[in-house]
């Protein structure tokens, strides 16, 4: 079945599970999804989201995430999928939160080849602040 997420052609509480897996981050405004997919689930239903999309581009426990920790903090635009944002339009009345994982998927991570083509293509905005090469 296709259909727009910000109007689910279900009923509402006809559903066990609503799935939305790396939407949120493709949005400009993403507040009407989760809002919406919220009111699909039964009651002891599920809704399951990914969120924080970008962060899946560096895998913590890396060099990489390391050298570049502090620029991606000072510098990393706002994107709409973050926890918070997806949360806020969730809450009452409808589900609370349950919980959160990981998804470690597979080639989430980028290899230092193409960190280097990405930021080349000026495609990483926290990269553009870097300092320059010397020596």
């Amino acid at each position: 079945m296709r259909g727009d997420a910000t109007r689910l052609p279900f009923a509402p509480d006809a559903m066990d599970a609503v799935v939305i897996v790396w939407l949120p981050h493709l949005l400009p405004d993403p507040a009407p999804v989760p809002a919406e997919a919220a009111r699909v689930p039964r009651p002891g239903g599920v809704l399951i989201t990914t969120v924080d999309k970008d962060d899946a581009y560096v895998v913590e426990d890396s060099d990489i995430a390391r050298a570049t920790a502090a620029s991606r903090r000072r510098y990393a635009p706002r994107v709409p999928d973050r926890v918070s944002r997806v949360l806020g339009r969730t809450a009452e009345p409808g589900p609370g939160f349950a919980g959160r994982t990981a998804f470690p998927g597979t080639g989430q991570g980028r290899s230092p080849l193409r960190w280097r083509e990405v930021i080349e293509e000026g495609r990483i905005p926290w990269a553009t602040h870097a300092r320059p090469r010397t020596g």
